[in-house]
């Protein structure tokens, strides 16, 4: 029986194919220095069910960056209807200058632009970020919620720096500082609320970009609209 089951399950991921899937949005924030990870956030959507599993590629050619979203199919009778994705892609630090990313959008090629920075030391990030591991929006208001735990009681949060890339995507910076040399571990819970500005340049739906202790990010999709 077991032998039989190993059969059928190579059988059915034998029959899968790694599929290209249209792109509809690449996000690329601001604030890159040098010595950062990159990432960009892609939106697209699977043609139906029978797809699964998107994942976005990157390969670079000197300057450019050429993105690609993928998927498995499974032959079979499936619902075709339209599944939106969205996923993000880490990049390894590349030297400061401007790059192109070049993705194809229903069938279109199409070209944004990184802009890396000269990093100011050699430490991952030139602040303290704060430990935060998820985060929401209050749909009431252009509140956002960052939802994180803290494990010393010698930093606290500090102030939230925000860049605009101008186009579609805020990169929000929570600086933590330290209050006291002695560190204690402590296991608290962090919540941080901003109300994140209203820009009437940026188009409607735009990337919120988080950046986090450790060189690592959250993002999430928000609706650019002006809330009472």
């Amino acid at each position: 029986m077991r032998v039989l089951l190993l059969l059928v399950l190579s059988t059915m991921i034998s029959a899968q194919t790694l599929q290209e899937m249209s792109i509809h949005h690449v996000y690329i924030p601001m604030g890159y220095d040098d010595n950062d990870q990159i990432e960009l956030s892609v939106s697209g959507s699977l043609p139906g069910l029978c797809y699964s599993a998107p994942r976005i590629e990157a390969t670079r050619e000197g300057n450019t960056v050429f993105i690609k979203a993928k998927a498995f199919f499974r032959p079979g009778s499936c619902d075709i209807f339209p599944v939106a994705f969205f996923e993000k892609i880490s990049l390894p630090p590349a030297p400061a200058g401007e790059y192109n990313i070049a993705f194809h959008s229903q069938g279109i090629k199409q070209e944004k632009t990184l802009i890396v920075a000269k990093a100011e030391n050699q430490r991952i990030d030139n602040f303290v970020y704060a430990p935060i591991d998820r985060l929401y929006e209050d749909e009431e208001s252009r509140e956002i919620v960052l939802v994180g735990e803290m494990n010393i009681d010698c930093m606290v949060f500090d102030k939230m720096e925000l860049i605009s890339n101008g186009m579609d995507a805020v990169s929000l910076l929570p600086v933590m500082k330290k209050i006291k040399n002695d560190c204690v571990e402590v296991k608290e819970k962090l919540i941080i609320r901003y109300e994140l500005p209203y820009f009437p340049e940026l188009k409607r739906g735009i990337l919120v970009h988080v950046r986090a202790m450790n060189g690592n990010s959250i993002n999430m999709l928000f609706q650019n609209l002006a809330k009472k």
